[in-house]
């Protein structure tokens, strides 16, 4: 035994060498697959400290996290929109309930910020299918017509109480009234 054992003098290790970039990056992801199980139980148990220092440099690096974050996006724009839409398509499968309730509530709010404007909207988002509903004589419009010509009546009637025999009736009578129309041109 020497003195340098006795002091716990350790030589030097000769360096290891140096790794080509795609050689460093082969080896990440072999390391990785073989490894996978224990870096998500890591993360598990690490998860507040993890985030914290992520949390941190980008704080610090913020100039450097944002260009790079903006440069990912740009090469990467469709790949992006893809994983949106597919995930939204999804949260509103499983929640059409609350997609109904924040169209209505984005409805009212446009609807009491320009009540004018909100309704010019409106008819050009729906002229096309008002057209096709009054050319057509559907079943709504035949119930609307019928519901509105009760208007001076006590008792309000609904479109949907309106029985079907009568619907066909109206639409008989809006018929016979447009051909006479034509007629006297």
């Amino acid at each position: 035994m020497t003195v340098l054992d006795l002091v716990g003098y350790d030589p030097p290790k000769e360096p290891k060498p140096k790794r080509t970039l795609a050689e460093a990056r082969e080896y990440q992801r072999r390391y990785y697959q073989e490894n996978k199980e224990r870096a998500k139980q890591y993360y598990q148990d690490n998860k507040e400290t993890l985030n914290a220092y992520v949390k941190k440099w980008q704080e610090e690096n913020k100039e450097r996290f944002v260009a790079t974050r903006k440069a990912y996006t740009a090469a990467n724009r469709e790949k992006i929109n893809a994983q949106q839409k597919a995930k939204m398509a999804k949260w509103f499968a499983e929640n059409p309930d609350r997609v109904r309730a924040l169209r209505r509530a984005t409805k009212a709010r446009q609807k009491a910020k320009d009540p004018q404007a909100w309704n010019e909207k409106a008819r050009k988002i729906n002229a096309p299918y008002h057209k096709k509903m009054v050319s057509e004589l559907s079943d709504a419009y035949v119930r609307q017509r019928l519901a509105r010509s009760n208007d001076d009546s006590p008792r309000k009637i609904s479109a949907t109480d309106i029985p079907q025999g009568l619907v066909e009736a109206k639409r008989l009578q809006l018929m016979i009234l447009r051909s006479l129309k034509n007629e006297k041109r």
